[in-house]
């Protein structure tokens, strides 16, 4: 573990966000001291609070690279294995010890019977063989080739020689003099590594292409793994997993509420169906599930007045969940009613094949506030467009309408609540179904999640930029502000210890973002390496981050 962490952080070193990713290395490995001081003397406007990997199984972290593993190989005792990046590597697999380690072009690489490791790539029509050295490789061998490859993989026969396959592009020309069409190339190629030094040797009968999907490779007692966020782990074989009480799967949903005992926490649905509310302050896993099948899309807390605090959660199984925060205690499922299809919409059957029973309407989001009586409500938006008002004391519904399209997502305060197809905002009465206005959207990509803060609606859309509306009036406030540049799904609204008004979004970039909403401007761009499915905002300015393989707390600095 102590080697892994000494690679991973030197693969931070060499990126932009150094301080940003050492930050965030040292407070995954548990080593907080030297989190608070990365976070004091690299003087960031944020700090990471705890971050926790989500694995559901028991594994050993072998080494890390810098981007995603796209090959990886064990022969003898060692692992190797190459990024994306270029950056390649080779480890004792016992100890973790760094054997050698370096950066190239190659993209495939192996172990001679000969203790030699050795890289392969293509540089257009030219096959390349390096001999892996610290630093940069050796060039060994090169051949030419009469069409570029399109895939490159290597496998180690019996006898320890190491063999390459390529699968040549498929190349297709039209002859005018005959009209016909020539298609050429798309053979499988081989090529053995022999000999001392390495060079490459036609191989008649090369074994077929790796399959694609993220590398593996089987060692003694455990099978390896390469992963998109750099990292080489080793999973025992035939022990299986050892679940915990709430096994930490990554995050789909969260949203933060304070315990009547004054503990923050957030409440997170995560993509294993298990709800779990986590101490914001320590960072401890949930004792004990809130649910453990429930297929939850979103989550939305409230308090009560002389009440403890309310959780609901809305799922893609059509039901909505009703938690007390404090006790943990399941207080009531409301499932919703079926639904019939949208105009000019509906699910294709062949002749004479009859449907299923009709189930009840996915619930896509959900949102949660107080009526100014001081009763707690939920407002759903499902998939086929219903926005439903809910008691949640009771589990009485209230009111609702149908939007026109396929819900997305909705948002609401004690006076409104917005929704969204994706298209326009439709702003309605926060006590029922009243409608008071239709904001149009601006621009063409559609919206995908929403939130409030004040008198604006903020929003995200499919091109990771962060709209803002006036609800007094219905005008966008500027310019949709460009920012994540993959999807980015979602987004909280609340206060910067400052006391400015801010949302914070984040993104399959893996990026999390924070935006002064006044000055239509990003205050912070957070790297988390791993694609971002929640983000919630506590009344503090802590941040809950739910990404791929991890869950943690940054926290706003004033």
């Amino acid at each position: 573990m102590e080697h892994a962490a000494r690679g991973r952080a030197g693969a931070y070193l060499r990126e932009p966000d150094a301080p940003a990713q050492l930050q965030l290395a040292a407070r995954r490995i548990g080593a907080d001291q030297l989190a608070d001081r990365l976070a004091y003397e690299g003087r960031l406007p944020w700090s990471a609070r705890w971050l926790l990997p989500v694995e559901e199984a028991p594994h050993r972290t072998v080494a890390a690279l810098r981007g995603p593993v796209v090959a990886l190989w064990t022969v003898a005792g060692v692992v190797g294995a190459v990024a994306e990046s270029g950056e390649y590597g080779v480890w004792d697999l016992d100890t973790g010890e760094p054997l050698v380690r370096g950066s190239g072009e190659a993209s495939v690489g192996a172990t001679t019977g000969g203790g030699r490791h050795v890289l392969a790539g293509t540089d257009g029509t030219v096959l390349r063989l390096w001999e892996a050295a610290e630093g940069a490789p050796v060039e060994r061998d090169r051949v030419a080739l009469a069409f570029p490859l399109r895939s490159l993989s290597a496998l180690t026969r019996p006898d320890g020689v190491p063999v390459l396959t390529g699968v040549e592009e498929t190349v297709t020309t039209t002859d005018w003099s005959m009209f016909d069409v020539v298609t050429s190339g798309g053979a499988v190629r081989g090529w053995a590594v022999t000999g001392e030094p390495p060079r490459l040797r036609e191989h008649p009968s090369p074994p077929p292409p790796a399959p694609a999907g993220p590398p593996t490779a089987e060692a003694r007692g455990c099978r390896l793994t390469g992963g998109s966020d750099g990292v080489v782990r080793a999973w025992p074989l035939g022990g299986g997993p050892v679940e915990p009480p709430v096994p930490v799967a990554s995050p789909a949903a969260a949203a933060c509420a304070v315990r009547s005992d004054g503990c923050p926490v957030a409440v997170v649905a995560h993509h294993n169906g298990r709800i779990g509310a986590w101490d914001l302050a320590e960072g401890a896993p949930p004792p004990a599930a809130l649910h453990d099948a429930h297929d939850a899309a979103s989550v939305a807390c409230v308090k009560p007045p002389d009440s403890p605090p309310l959780a609901v959660t809305g799922g893609l199984d059509g039901r909505l969940c009703v938690f007390d925060v404090d006790s943990g205690a399941l207080l009531r499922t409301i499932v919703m009613p079926v639904a019939d299809e949208l105009p000019g919409t509906g699910v294709y059957r062949p002749a004479g094949v009859p449907g299923g029973p009709p189930g009840p309407e996915p619930v896509r989001d959900v949102t949660a506030t107080l009526l100014d009586d001081g009763r707690p409500v939920a407002v759903s938006i499902g998939d086929l467009g219903w926005l439903r008002w809910w008691c949640l004391a009771s589990g009485q519904p209230l009111a609702a309408t149908r939007l026109p399209g396929w819900g997305r997502a909705v948002a609401g305060d004690r006076r409104v609540v917005v929704a969204t197809t994706g298209q326009d905002l439709h702003v309605y009465d926060a006590a029922g179904a009243r409608p008071i206005a239709v904001l149009p959207r601006a621009g063409d990509e559609p919206l995908w999640t929403l939130d409030l803060a004040g008198d604006l609606a903020v929003a995200l859309d499919g091109a990771g930029r962060l709209h803002r509306y006036r609800l007094d009036g219905g005008a966008p406030a500027g310019d949709p502000l460009p920012g994540h540049y993959r999807d980015a799904r979602t987004i909280s609204c609340g206060r910067h210890p400052d006391g400015r008004a801010i949302a914070v979004t984040g993104g399959f970039d893996g990026t999390v973002r924070v935006w002064d909403l006044a000055a239509g401007a990003q205050l912070h761009r957070i790297p988390v390496e791993h694609p971002v499915y929640a983000v919630a905002l506590a009344v503090d300015g802590s941040i809950l981050v739910g990404a791929h393989g991890a869950i943690g707390v940054l926290r706003l600095h004033a």
